[in-house]
């Protein structure tokens, strides 16, 4: 299991926002577990709020899931993901938009420090957000890009002090939702086919041996 900093998982379903805000300052010990299972490497996290409602109006509509992780604590964590004998894709960052200067919803300037990789076929995404079931849209691609910021505050989880951090940020693709009742319980999985894995376990290497290079 991989501890995280924090992850937001927003969908938007007619005039309705949903989110997902986890955040391990506020007690709520976002994780990930990755494991292979039918030919596929899954991401499974775990700590994730129930969805709240959020105000809508006037604002940009979009589907997306970020997580991120402290450079010190990756560093310590690193070895407990699985290791995959697959090649890797390559690791390119074109496409991958810069978004230094530029404000997230909300107010929040983005404090980007470089792009790592863009993956633009991940395999699948799923997300539970009550009341909504979230699904990628098999005709059109899932992208992935991995790039490194600034946190908003300083990140110690005994393991270094630190406010750099890794940021994986899922989305353009136009989601299959849908608003079931019996729905209570917040899931969220990510698949990836093992060259995939491959390339984003390279994008991970590039980052921490930048982070420990003086």
């Amino acid at each position: 299991m991989i501890l995280l900093e924090r992850l937001n998982a927003q969908i938007q379903e007619g005039t309705t926002s949903y989110a997902i805000i986890s955040q391990r300052t506020k007690n709520n010990n976002p994780a990930v577990t990755v494991f292979f299972r039918s030919g596929f490497f899954v991401w499974d996290f775990i700590g994730l709020n129930n969805g709240s409602p959020e105000q809508v109006a006037g604002q940009a509509r979009q589907n997306h899931f970020d997580f991120y992780i402290g450079m010190d604590d990756l560093f310590a964590q690193f070895r407990l993901l699985p290791t995959t004998h697959a090649s890797s894709l390559g690791l390119t960052a074109n496409g991958l938009r810069n978004p230094n200067r530029s404000v997230r919803l909300g107010g929040t300037r983005i404090p980007w420090l470089g792009p790592l990789a863009r993956l633009t076929t991940i395999e699948d995404l799923e997300m539970q957000i009550p009341p909504f079931k979230v699904k990628k849209n098999p005709a059109q691609s899932l992208i992935l890009n991995i790039d490194k910021e600034f946190s908003p505050y300083s990140i110690d989880n005994g393991n270094g002090r630190t406010k750099r951090e890794l940021h994986f940020g899922f989305g353009e693709n136009l989601f299959i939702i849908r608003q079931k009742r019996n729905i209570t319980v917040p899931c969220i999985q990510v698949k990836m086919t093992p060259q995939q894995y491959a390339t984003v376990l390279e994008a991970i290497n590039r980052a921490i041996l930048l982070h420990r290079t003086p």
